[in-house]
């Protein structure tokens, strides 16, 4: 369990020291990830190169309202009690600590589960046998169930993203994370859900042919296994 604001607030000066060395972090990787983008005109990018500059991409956009949020003299305050009452939504791994990161990590998985059932209850109303053939891998082997699989899936299925409806999309947007609080899904369209989902269906397709292309995931760290499966 994450620690309490007044926990946070009794530990000031550590937090703003810790702070500061996360706006360096995440600086250091910023100036990294933009030369690779130069890069990137002139080579094939290895896959830790790619998920540098799609992390840290992420990063940036992550905080960007936190900074909007501190140019007015008023609200300018707004951030900084954001950042203590709710670090792990606001902030990026560049600011915490790595017993404080898996602390958050298993925190926000554990909420991103509970949307998964509400994923699972929607595709259960389009194809009641879809959920077992996943579980079972029946959906990926060759014969009916992947067939009727990859039918559902595909442009135009009843559970490609462009067909889903919007409770099916926020659920889905709230189980990959996609947005910073859940009560915000409710305030974006149907149409920046899917397009968001898109665009993460994109990262990890690139990220499982980069992936393949350099050995496998036996040739990963521990800690590499461990953000790939988040990040899918």
């Amino acid at each position: 369990m994450s620690m309490s604001v007044f926990s946070r607030l009794s530990k000031l000066p550590s937090q703003a020291a810790q702070f500061a060395f996360g706006v360096q972090r995440l600086g250091r990787a910023s100036w990294e990830a933009w030369g690779l983008h130069g890069e990137a005109r002139r080579r094939a990018l290895t896959r830790q190169e790619a998920e540098l500059v799609r992390s840290t991409s992420q990063a940036c956009w992550k905080l960007a309202p936190i900074i909007l949020l501190w140019i007015p003299p008023i609200i300018g305050v707004l951030p900084l009690i954001l950042v203590f009452a709710y670090p792990n939504r606001v902030l990026t791994s560049h600011f915490f600590e790595s017993a404080e990161l898996k602390a958050y990590t298993l925190e926000a998985y554990q909420e991103r589960s509970l949307a998964f059932k509400e994923v699972a209850e929607h595709v259960s109303r389009v194809d009641s046998k879809l959920l077992g053939d996943l579980r079972s891998g029946a959906a990926w082997a060759d014969g009916p169930s992947a067939a009727r699989t990859a039918a559902l899936f595909s442009e135009g299925g009843p559970l490609c993203l462009s067909r889903l409806p919007p409770p099916h999309l926020r659920a889905l947007s709230r189980a990959h994370g996609v947005c910073m609080f859940d009560a915000a899904a409710a305030l974006f369209t149907a149409g920046m859900h899917s397009r968001w989902l898109g665009q993460l269906a994109a990262d990890v397709s690139r990220d499982d042919r980069l992936l393949s292309q350099e050995g496998g995931g036996s040739r990963l760290q521990k800690d590499e296994v461990h953000l790939a499966l988040l990040h899918r």
